[in-house]
Parts: C-alpha cells; sequence; structure tokens
C-alpha cells in the first residue's frame, strides 16, 4: 500500500523539477520510483542509513583519538579511505593502545561493526527497486575483475529483514559507543551525550 501523502510530496517535488532542471524526466523518474515505494519500507531504509551515519562518524573520531595516542605513532589515516582499510588501522592502533583483555573486547564489538556493515552496505549502496508486496530488490553492481567487467546482482529485502538490519546496526552502533565511553582515550563528548532541549 502506498502512502497518499509521501506519493503527493514525491509527485509536487517532481512538478518544480520537471520545470527548472535540464534533467528533470530522469529526475522525476527516480522521484517516482521512490515514491512508489511504502512508506514503512522507506522509513526502514532511512533508518539504516541514519544509524549507520552516527557509527561512521564515531568510528572516525575513535580512529582519530586512538592515533594521537603516543602508543600508535607511526600509524597514519586519511578518511577517505573505504571501511575496511579503516576498520584494520582502527584494530591496528587498538592492539597498541589497549591492553589485552580490553583489545579482546574490542575485537568483539569490532566484529559486530564489521558484520552490521556488511548488511547496510548493499541497502545504502544499492539501487533500489519496488518488488511488491512491500519488499523491495536492491541491485548490486560490483566490478568482477581487474579488467572492468561487471556483475549485478539482485537481493529481495521484506520490511522485517530491513528493521532486522536497522537493529543490528543499532546494536553494533551501541556496543561502539559504549566501548568509547569506557575506554577511549582522549574522548570528547559524543551526541548521546551532549544536553538537549
Amino acid at each position: 500500500m502506498v502512502d497518499e501523502g509521501l506519493t503527493d510530496i514525491f509527485l509536487t517535488t517532481r512538478s518544480l523539477i520537471r520545470e527548472t532542471m535540464p534533467h528533470r524526466k530522469a529526475t522525476a523518474e527516480i522521484l517516482q520510483l521512490l515514491g512508489d515505494l511504502p512508506r514503512d519500507t522507506l522509513a526502514a531504509v532511512g533508518r539504516i542509513t541514519a544509524i549507520w551515519a552516527h557509527l561512521e562518524c564515531e568510528f572516525d573520531v575513535a580512529i582519530k583519538c586512538l592515533l594521537s595516542n603516543r602508543k600508535a605513532d607511526g600509524l597514519h589515516y586519511h578518511l577517505a579511505l573505504p571501511f575496511n582499510r579503516r576498520l584494520e588501522i582502527l584494530r591496528t592502533a587498538g592492539r597498541r593502545v589497549y591492553n589485552p583483555p580490553v583489545f579482546a573486547e574490542f575485537e568483539r564489538v569490532l566484529s559486530a561493526v564489521a558484520n552490521a556493515h556488511g548488511k547496510r552496505s548493499p541497502i545504502v549502496h544499492g539501487r533500489i527497486v519496488p518488488s511488491g508486496d512491500g519488499c523491495i530488490d536492491i541491485e548490486e553492481h560490483h566490478h568482477r575483475n581487474k579488467d572492468g567487467s561487471w556483475r549485478v546482482s539482485t537481493t529481495t529485502y521484506t520490511l522485517n529483514r530491513l528493521i532486522g538490519i536497522g537493529n543490528d546496526v543499532a546494536r553494533a552502533a551501541g556496543l561502539f559507543v559504549a566501548f568509547n565511553r569506557r575506554y577511549l582515550p582522549g574522548l570528547p563528548a559524543t551526541w548521546l551525550d551532549r544536553s538537549r532541549p
């Protein structure tokens, strides 16, 4: 079932774009496609994306804090690195900075983060297409070989599966924030610790 209010927003936006932008037809088609998604499904995708954005900010802060520790001298970090490379840097810095029991806990937390990353990646980087019955298909495009050939895979996601992935990402974010609050040296306050009106 398509939410009429959400569809109206997409259709109004589509009309405005058609009138003012040269790529209006393609933009309108994309907005229509997304407007055809059930509201709960779109909200579940947005929830996964929003939670991951918070986790990734915490992740980058953790890297900077650990690399500022003298025990991590010689390690370097650039924000533009892919997630798996940043995970490797964080693991290496953690191994140097934390004592063995704390590092073992850190490894468990990083494992949950890596697992969440693998689940959220197709949703955030894939192309979402309505597939009926409240489900969505997500098309992932991958380079197969160094020759540049492509492989496309399609996976169907139900609303319950998306909610489960969101819960996995939220759990990983919670584990990571809790660990950092307890052990991260030089930790700046996270937004969760700031007072709000």
